[in-house]
């Protein structure tokens, strides 16, 4: 906490707090989203184990889940009690949101994504078929001439709109094939061009997980996100974004 540093350095602690803060802007450290007392904890890369200091600090409803992710090490969204999907996205600290074949889990902070993968191949057979059917939905044919081999229906209805609307790529992150695409963008405004990350899904119905995942996208690159998607957003969705993500998560319909 900043009053121990200004204590172990022997400096007042406004000082210590400018310090810390420049640090921080300059990403050598990091900071903690749940507080001790009303203060957070400030940390470098490896010291992530010393944020089970803020356990005491948590609601009781949270110190439930952060004791069963840590047991669990990986748990999907989709199969928790509400009251626990609710607690995950406010551990912060610990549980990191990540998505696998369309699907959200949950991870333990100090547990390696590529321990997930190795569970992933011992599944039982009848879920690796359950997921193999899964890749097989379609919103949009993809093209199977060698002339375009890479480039999908899909990827030229985002490049069509993206073109109509004057947006101009920065970068390309990534591209999932017929499912998902995700660049840095210029976009044009009443204001000047402003820089946004842009994520693009493929997916008949648009949830308040789809929704999270695409502020987490953004917010990786502290840039709002502009969601292009040709499906249908639910109405809990929409009443997500505008209770948590407005301003942070525009949506547009492909």
């Amino acid at each position: 906490m900043p009053l121990e540093v200004s204590k172990g350095v022997d400096r007042e602690s406004i000082f210590v707090g400018a310090v810390l803060s420049d640090l921080l802007s300059n990403k050598m450290i990091k900071i903690s989203k749940a507080k001790v007392g009303g203060s957070p904890l400030y940390y470098a890369a490896g010291q992530e184990e010393n944020l089970s200091r803020l356990f005491n600090s948590l609601p009781e409803k949270e110190k439930e889940v952060y004791n069963l992710l840590k047991e669990k090490k990986f748990i999907a969204d989709e199969d928790a009690e509400p009251a626990v999907r609710v607690a995950l996205r406010m551990l912060q600290d610990f549980a990191m949101p990540m998505e696998m074949e369309g699907r959200l889990f949950w991870r333990w902070h100090l547990t390696p994504q590529t321990e997930f993968n190795l569970q992933q191949q011992v599944q039982p057979k009848k879920e690796i078929m359950q997921v193999q059917e899964q890749k097989q939905v379609r919103l949009f044919p993809v093209k199977k001439s060698v002339k375009d081999e890479g480039i999908d229906d899909f990827t030229n209805v985002v490049d069509n709109y993206i073109k109509k609307n004057n947006i101009v790529i920065l970068s390309k992150e990534y591209i999932k094939k017929n499912r998902e695409l995700g660049m840095m963008v210029q976009v044009p405004s009443n204001v000047g061009s402003m820089q946004m990350y842009l994520l693009a899904k493929n997916k008949k119905t648009i949830t308040d997980n789809d929704m999270i995942l695409a502020y987490n996208r953004g917010n990786e690159k502290k840039l709002p996100t502009l969601f292009l998607t040709a499906g249908t957003v639910t109405k809990k969705a929409e009443m997500y974004k505008e209770k948590n993500l407005k301003g942070y998560v525009i949506i547009r319909s492909l």
